[in-house]
């Protein structure tokens, strides 16, 4: 449980970097579907996936979108 909520901590906050706001960074986080993967971020974590989450988000911050 715990590590789970150090990756959610995480993802929200470089989310947050990306979006330049921690609510709309919690609603991606819960709400919208990752390209590719057909779950929320959310779900990834919870599905055990929490690294790809991360590394679709530095595909982001680098300018590459699914």
């Amino acid at each position: 449980m715990q590590a789970k909520l150090g990756e959610i901590a995480r993802i929200i906050a470089r989310a947050a970097e990306l979006a330049g706001d921690e609510g709309k960074a919690i609603i991606w986080f819960k709400h919208q579907p990752l390209p590719g993967f057909g779950k929320t971020a959310e779900e990834l974590v919870e599905d055990g996936h929490a690294d790809s989450v991360i590394q679709d988000l530095d595909r982001m911050a680098a300018g590459v979108y699914s």
